[in-house]
């Protein structure tokens, strides 16, 4: 029970990542710092997806 309540969560937060993401790309109109941003939140979502198996 705790491992399926784990990879739900994991779910929800890279979700939340992506929106996240999305949201700080259309309101920052700088593209370094956007880039910079996007490649920060996509590595935090990459190891949240990637997991501890």
């Amino acid at each position: 029970m705790e491992r399926k309540s784990a990879d739900k969560r994991r779910k929800v937060s890279i979700g939340l990542l992506v929106v996240i993401g999305i949201v700080i790309g259309l309101a920052i109109r700088n593209v370094r710092i956007g880039l910079v941003i996007g490649l920060g939140l996509g590595l935090l979502a990459g190891s949240l997806a990637g997991g501890r198996r």
